[in-house]
């Protein structure tokens, strides 16, 4: 909007009520927020600037370099955040045991920009998750991701045409050793029947037994 512009807005980038805004120095906030506030009624817009060259935008710590003229992202967190996860003695899959770990290094690795933000975020990853889970499993966790994100970033995967096989997921129930028994058995069985599809078994525990009251 020419009005914006002329005001000094250099860059507006938006995500539903969220906008990450870039002024110019000279520019007063309260002129940009009278622009915004007036062409509605019902429009209240709030404002929060950098402190220190570091301000959260949609979970994502940014902090403005002086040194290379770059923005750095790390992984922001709330002052609610309390990094509660399932306990290691919980009667579940041990695949929802590796995916709260899992999930936590895929996100390190899409939001942090240099490799030593992301070593800090995997030491508060292992600080977090080592009061519930041992450490060699959080380890492995962290090293299986750390590797695929290297081998995606240095090898182009591209599938040939008409090989690509269509994925099915088949929920079968948990019951400790017995499933992950059948689970390597199964596969067998539509390999050799449908070679056309790529089925894909996960557990689900039972219900917990608040369900029954």
């Amino acid at each position: 909007m020419d009005s914006l512009v002329k005001s000094g807005v250099h860059e507006w980038f938006r995500y539903a009520d969220d906008t990450f805004i870039l002024l110019e120095r000279t520019t007063k906030i309260e002129d940009v927020l009278n622009i915004l506030n007036n062409f509605h009624p019902s429009i209240s817009f709030t404002h929060e600037v950098e402190k220190d060259g570091c301000f959260s935008f949609l979970d994502v710590c940014d902090t403005r370099s002086i040194q290379n003229n770059k923005f750095q992202t790390a992984i922001y967190r709330e002052g609610t955040y309390t990094g509660l996860l399932l306990k290691w003695d919980s009667f579940v899959p041990i695949e929802y045991k590796k995916a709260s770990i899992i999930i936590m290094v895929q996100r390190a690795l899409a939001v942090c920009s240099t490799y030593t933000l992301l070593t800090t975020e995997f030491d508060k990853n292992r600080r977090n998750c080592s009061t519930r889970y041992p450490l060699s499993f959080i380890n492995i966790r962290i090293g299986i991701g750390l590797s695929n994100f290297l081998k995606s970033s240095t090898t182009s995967r591209t599938a040939a045409i008409g090989c690509e096989k269509k994925r099915m997921y088949v929920e079968i129930p948990y019951v400790c050793a017995t499933t992950y028994l059948l689970k390597k058995k199964l596969p067998r069985i539509p390999g050799k029947i449908r070679s056309d599809l790529d089925i894909r078994f996960f557990a689900r525990p039972p219900p917990s037994v608040q369900t029954f009251f």
